[in-house]
């Protein structure tokens, strides 16, 4: 059994959801909390609420239809239940993200210390109904003790691994470096502002431009062949 919780206060008072494994790569939950289905009341804007249970739930495709067994639901963040998940988990510990964390590269041998934030960059569109995202994407900015910020790619957390508490002592000069006492959010903004978002905004764009261009392109098309139609009939 996989418990899922959050705590605040010394408690455990926003989740409690368990998922019982069942077939390799699939779980059920025999009852989703009513804390979870209000959220997602709530949150809204879904086309499928939040049910009570879930017969079969899993993470891969490959797992979705199992011989003799039921259809399992593809949990993925934009899922009604993940984002009503992720949605109170935030709530409740969004100041442990301003907190940080220490963690090492693996895979980098020097020895300077960086930090890294991660963005939450969104592109909304406005309309006649209320404002909708049309593009949500992670980006992250890496700052050197030298003042450098760069782009420091997509998933740049995967393969970062937390340092072990014997060798804290060892970095306790870096965490009292005094650069890291500086406005380093207002750099990483800055960093995101002047360079990463107007990529992401001008990415969309262009998708949406040729989207726009392939739909009145069809319909001038059908248009026309419409006209010469009735013409002929006419003729």
């Amino acid at each position: 059994m996989v418990s899922i919780h959050s705590r605040r206060l010394g408690r455990v008072i926003l989740l409690r959801l368990e998922l019982r494994p069942r077939e390799s790569g699939r779980f059920e939950i025999r009852h989703v909390p009513a804390t979870i289905r209000e959220r997602d009341r709530v949150i809204g804007e879904r086309r499928t609420p939040v049910l009570c249970k879930y017969e079969r739930i899993c993470f891969k495709k490959n797992v979705i239809r199992v011989d003799g067994k039921p259809m399992a639901s593809l949990i993925h963040p934009g899922h009604p239940l993940m984002h009503a998940v992720i949605d109170l988990t935030l709530e409740t510990h969004r100041s442990k993200l301003k907190q940080g964390a220490v963690l090492l590269d693996p895979n980098d041998d020097s020895t300077e210390p960086k930090v890294l934030f991660m963005l939450d960059h969104r592109i909304r569109e406005s309309g006649v109904d209320e404002p909708k995202d049309v593009s949500r994407r992670l980006q992250f900015v890496e700052i050197h003790e030298n003042g450098q910020c760069l782009h420091a790619g997509w998933v740049p957390h995967l393969d970062l691994q937390p340092i072990a508490e014997d060798d804290s002592p060892l970095i306790a000069d870096v965490l009292n470096a005094s650069w890291l006492n500086q406005n380093l959010e207002n750099l990483a903004l800055t960093q995101a502002s002047a360079k990463l978002a107007p990529e992401h905004f001008q990415e969309v764009q262009q998708r949406r431009q040729r989207q726009v261009e392939k739909i009145l392109a069809a319909v001038n098309e059908r248009l026309v062949k419409e006209i010469n139609y009735w013409s002929d009939r006419y003729i």
